[in-house]
């Protein structure tokens, strides 16, 4: 089946578009990533720690061989999750577009469109977002430190309370049980001896 030259002009325009938005997607995962793992450029951490804690002197060490892994693991994981994301949108763009027909034009046209984005956009973005997720993170740390913390010492105080609690009313009733046992055998004694036994 034979396409016309407008109709493959308009698939690789579309195609370019495409990517585009691929790239766009791609940007967003990026984010999350960033933001679970803390992936920064060394160069950015040591000035953004300088500019928000002057005090610090070199906070940045050597990461375990741990650490590196976790971070190629989260990043596996998040790479694979962009391949099944963009899989399906490109399957049923080459299906409306080319009727299932695979082109060489329109997957290159696609790369090309993703390419774009990542050398332009894409460049500004990760500036940009590698300012956002940093202050992010401070502000989470901040929350944490003076929020969650003393939320969790107020929770292990009540804990404890509870548990002290529970303690002196189980020996209470302990006791209580003993004092019952012993006026019971008391009892007992007196009615053996009152009908002679003993």
């Amino acid at each position: 089946m034979e396409i016309s030259i407008q109709l493959q002009f308009l698939s690789v325009w579309y195609s370019l578009l495409l990517g585009l938005v691929f790239g766009l997607v791609y940007d967003c995962i990026r984010i999350i990533r960033k933001l679970i793992i803390g992936d920064f450029s060394p160069k950015f951490q040591e000035k953004m720690l300088k500019k928000v804690f002057p005090k610090i002197t070199n906070p940045l060490k050597q990461q375990n061989k741990k650490g590196k892994i976790k971070k190629q693991v989260i990043t596996a994981i998040f790479d694979f999750l962009y391949c099944f994301i963009i899989t399906l949108p490109l399957t049923i763009f080459i299906h409306v577009v080319n009727s299932g027909n695979v082109r060489w034009y329109i997957l290159a046209s696609v790369f090309c469109g993703i390419l774009i984005y990542l050398f332009t956009i894409g460049k500004l973005t990760l500036l940009i977002n590698e300012y956002i997720i940093f202050y992010i993170k401070i502000i989470l740390s901040y929350l944490k430190y003076y929020i969650l913390k003393p939320i969790k010492a107020l929770i292990d105080k009540i804990k404890n309370k509870i548990s002290k609690f529970i303690l002196r009313h189980k020996n209470k009733a302990k006791k209580r049980k003993k004092q019952l046992e012993s006026e019971e055998n008391k009892n007992a004694r007196k009615t053996l001896i009152s009908s002679g036994k003993i």
